[in-house]
């Protein structure tokens, strides 16, 4: 049995739990926020989400628990493509959407999503201009027409839709810069990744826990 600490607000989280159920895997979610408490800080060094843990062990970041689910479970629906070549691009996008997109657009979540001060507008900027850099590298490596890499689904097209849109949103809002608009396919194919039934309850708890952390700290 696997445990998933963390919290559904956390894109990150949400990314493991989508594979565990895509996999068929059972799980018990396990709720904790990031914490620099000590007893926290054994399990997570670094003090953040998620964790995955199994038969008392402790695994950290993301990508480790995409290729160990990959590892143990053998059996279950594959997440990375047996094709060498497909499977680095998995993986490429994977990594470059959280460097390069999630990274750079991460400075104006506060206050998009969770009802903080507005970031300064040199703040804005930065994460415009990077947000932009990254996403012109990643849209030059995607497929989309049925999913992100090739003709399977895979671990890309988990990232994809746990962090695209929520980058997408605070973009939009805060600079009016519209991603997809060079490549209106994008929106499509997210439309199609939200069909997917794992996707679309894992996407609504958020967006559900999303709404109540925004009120907390509004009433705060």
């Amino acid at each position: 049995m696997f445990k998933l600490h963390g919290f559904p607000t956390s894109n990150y989280y949400n990314k493991i739990k989508i594979a565990l159920h895509e996999k068929d895997l059972p799980f018990e979610e396990i709720r904790v926020v990031p914490s620099q408490e000590e007893d926290f800080l054994k399990i997570s060094p670094l003090g953040r989400i998620p964790i995955l843990e199994y038969k008392g062990e402790y695994i950290r970041e993301t990508h480790v628990m995409y290729e160990f689910l990959e590892e143990v479970a053998p059996d279950t629906l594959r997440l990375l493509p047996s094709d060498a070549l497909t499977r680095v691009r998995v993986r490429e996008i994977s990594l470059m959407t959280d460097l390069y997109l999630d990274f750079s657009a991460r400075p104006l979540f506060q206050h998009v999503f969770f009802a903080a001060e507005k970031p300064s507008e040199a703040a804005i900027e930065k994460a415009l201009k990077d947000t932009l850099f990254g996403w012109r590298a990643i849209s030059n490596l995607l497929d989309c027409e049925n999913y992100a890499v090739g003709d399977q689904f895979s671990y890309a097209d988990i990232s994809a839709a746990s962090t695209w849109d929520i980058v997408q949103k605070s973009i939009l809002k805060m600079t009016g810069k519209d991603l997809w608009e060079d490549k209106p396919m994008i929106a499509e194919y997210l439309r199609k990744m939200e069909e997917r039934p794992h996707i679309k309850a894992t996407n609504k708890a958020q967006k559900a826990a999303l709404r109540m952390a925004a009120m907390a700290k509004k009433k705060s």
